[in-house]
């Protein structure tokens, strides 16, 4: 079993170039700050389970040349994250839930979104030269509604892998909101990959 604490924090002073017409150096100040913390517990040879708390602040003052105007910007983002991990000799089975809670606040406006998802992931050795493994999330946005994905695979004598998966990502609120490079009318990208590899490995050592 173990814990782990994590602490990040950072402060900069940036001069940045305003893009045209403005052509000037603008003063920007930001601070972040990011905590998280892990448990891990191992149950028995075959199921352990992870805990995850994290917490994630960005302060940003972002000035603009030949103005006195300062644009203000502050996001949080809180995570719970528990992931169960089964392991026996030819199938894994993972699975596992979240919950995060993002907030955004400027000089203009404020927004906040909640965001759970629940996950399923197989993967069955059905001999020594044959994988199948599938996936399935659910997210629930409070913006954009429910999503689901899912993806499938299959891995031949560990030489070639087929594999096809979905997508769906929101828009986090810096996209959307950053200033001088967020776009406010971004929306969720939705995607589908189908993919094939082959995999040969080179004995390079001599006789």
């Amino acid at each position: 079993n173990r814990f782990s604490l994590a602490i990040n924090n950072g402060t900069s002073d940036l001069e940045i170039y305003e893009s045209y017409p403005s052509a000037g150096k603008a003063e920007t100040t930001q601070d972040s700050l990011q905590l998280t913390g892990k448990y891990i517990q191992l149950f028995n040879k075959n199921l352990s389970s992870e805990l995850t708390l994290s917490t994630a602040q960005v302060d940003l003052d972002a000035g603009h040349h030949n103005s006195n105007a300062v644009d203000h910007y502050a996001s949080d983002e809180t995570l719970v994250q528990v992931h169960i991990n089964s392991q026996w000799d030819t199938l894994a089975v993972n699975f596992g839930g979240e919950y995060i809670k993002s907030e955004y606040a400027s000089n203009e406006n404020s927004e906040d979104r909640d965001q759970t998802a629940f996950y399923l992931a197989l993967s069955h050795d059905i001999n020594d030269d044959i994988n199948l493994s599938a996936g399935l999330r659910n997210d629930n946005y409070s913006d954009f509604g429910d999503a689901l994905t899912y993806s499938a695979g299959i891995s031949l004598f560990n030489k070639a892998n087929l594999s096809y998966n979905t997508s769906f990502t929101a828009p986090s609120y810096n996209d959307l909101y950053w200033p001088d490079s967020g776009n406010p009318d971004l929306e969720a990208e939705k995607g589908e990959m189908l993919e094939l590899s082959f995999t040969h490995n080179i004995n390079t050592e001599s006789a």
